[in-house]
């Protein structure tokens, strides 16, 4: 039995192929075939709009550590964006939680990683011409001015340390971010 292929295309970055074995039976196949290229602009994408959420909410709205959103919001901003990146299929993302000296001042920071991903929607406080939302697999700014403090999942449901109201935020900012698709 020859088969030939009769159709095909890519939606959504799953590659759909029709095949027909014979003229009365055709056999239909998915695959995903996601570029690293797509999954980083997906990943863009959403964190965009989750950072367009917490800025487009009133301070009412936000737990006290992003009130002045994106000076002093790593932590917090950190696991929820992990929980909807893990919501959205994306899977785990690391938290890193890093420190560095200015002067006499010590500034701490943290941000997202998957392998060698780096997404930061917080970096723009240091006003060091880092991006709003930064996503990206190489960052001499990340790699070389901070020095590791720790890494664990970024989501907000593990840590036991993290606001309780914090759920409530969290859906307050994805059903938010989730309206803008």
């Amino acid at each position: 039995m020859n088969a030939f292929l009769y159709e095909s295309r890519i939606c959504q970055g799953v590659l759909q192929v029709r095949v027909r074995a014979c003229p009365d039976r055709t056999c239909e196949l998915s695959f995903n075939i996601m570029s690293d290229d797509a999954q980083i602009f997906k990943i863009r994408k959403l964190a965009t709009r989750f950072r367009n959420a917490i800025e487009s909410l009133n301070v009412t709205e936000l737990p006290l550590t992003l009130h002045k959103f994106p000076r002093g919001s790593c932590g917090d901003t950190c696991e929820m964006l992990g929980a909807y990146f893990i919501d959205q299929n994306l899977g785990e993302f690391k938290y890193i939680r890093a420190k560095r000296w200015e002067g006499h001042n010590e500034e701490s920071h943290g941000w997202l990683k998957q392998d060698n991903l780096i997404v930061d929607i917080t970096a723009d406080q240091f006003n060091e011409g880092i991006n709003k939302v930064f996503v990206s697999e190489n960052s001499e700014w990340h790699e070389n001015s901070w020095t590791i403090i720790d890494s664990r999942v970024a989501n907000y449901r593990n840590d036991p340390n993290v606001n309780y109201k914090i759920e409530e935020y969290y859906h307050t900012i994805s059903s938010k971010a989730d309206s803008a698709i």
